[in-house]
C-alpha cells in the first residue's frame, strides 16, 4: 500500500508519537483509504452515484452542539423516542443501528480492533463523497459515543484521530475541536431535554453528584 500522509493527530495527551506507531497509523489509514476507494470504484461499476454527505449537517466549532445534534437526528432519522424506546436488555445494539443510520448517510464505517494498542478511540477521513469512520473494540456505549464523535469532526469537515478526554494537552485549535466534537456527541446521545427531565440544574454548584446519580443518568 501507498504511504499516505498522516491525517492531523487530535489526541490531547502530551506524548510524542513514536516512528513505529507512526508507521502503524499509516498502514491502516491506506486500508482505510483503500476500502473507500473500492467502495467508490463498485458505485461506479454499477452506475451509480455514492450518497452525498448531507450539507446541512456542516457546521463549525462556534456552531451550537444541541442545534447540530438536532440537526443530526433529523438527517440520520434517529428520533430520541426510538433509541428511549430500545428495552434496557437490548442496549448493546445501540452503536449497530447508529452505525446503519450513519451509513446511510453517505459515510463509509469499519472497524478496527487494533486502534486501542495505538491509544486511539477512532479516527476519520473527510473526504468527500463518502467519507470514513473508523472506530475500535470499546464497549457498545464506548462505540456509540466514538461513532458521534468522529461523525462531529466530519460536519466539520476536519479529518482526525482522536483518542481519550484529557484535562490537558494539545494547542488550543485542537482542543477546541475536541471539545466541540465531544459535547456534540454527548447532546447527540442525551439531548438537553431528556436529561433535564431526569435530573434539574442545580441551584447552586454541587459538592459531589453519586455514582448511582450518574448511572441512572447515563442507562
Amino acid at each position: 500500500l501507498k504511504r499516505p500522509e498522516l491525517i492531523p493527530d487530535f489526541r490531547l495527551y502530551r506524548d510524542a508519537v513514536s516512528p513505529r506507531q507512526r508507521l502503524e497509523f499509516e498502514k491502516l489509514q491506506a486500508w482505510a483509504e483503500t476500502q473507500r476507494d473500492n467502495a467508490l470504484d463498485l458505485f461506479a461499476e454499477i452506475g451509480e452515484e455514492p450518497p452525498a454527505f448531507p450539507s446541512v449537517l456542516y457546521s463549525t466549532v462556534q456552531s451550537n452542539v444541541e442545534d447540530a445534534a438536532y440537526r443530526a437526528r433529523n438527517v440520520l432519522a434517529f428520533p430520541i423516542i426510538e433509541q428511549l424506546a430500545i428495552r434496557s436488555d437490548d442496549r448493546e445494539r445501540i452503536p449497530t443501528i447508529i452505525r446503519e443510520k450513519i451509513e446511510r448517510a453517505g459515510v463509509l464505517t469499519l472497524r478496527e480492533a487494533g486502534l486501542k494498542r495505538l491509544r486511539a478511540r477512532g479516527f476519520c477521513i473527510a473526504e468527500f463523497p463518502l467519507p470514513v469512520i473508523v472506530f475500535g473494540g470499546e464497549s457498545p456505549k464506548a462505540q456509540a459515543y466514538t461513532l458521534m464523535h468522529e461523525f462531529g469532526h466530519l460536519m466539520l469537515q476536519q479529518s482526525a484521530i482522536s483518542g481519550a478526554i484529557t484535562r490537558m494537552g494539545g494547542s488550543p485549535g485542537v482542543r477546541a475541536t475536541e471539545k466541540w466534537c465531544n459535547k456534540f456527541a454527548a447532546a447527540f446521545l442525551m439531548p438537553r431535554e431528556q436529561v433535564l427531565q431526569i435530573i434539574s440544574v442545580p441551584v447552586r454548584r454541587l459538592p459531589s453528584i453519586s455514582d448511582e446519580i450518574i448511572r441512572r443518568i447515563a442507562n
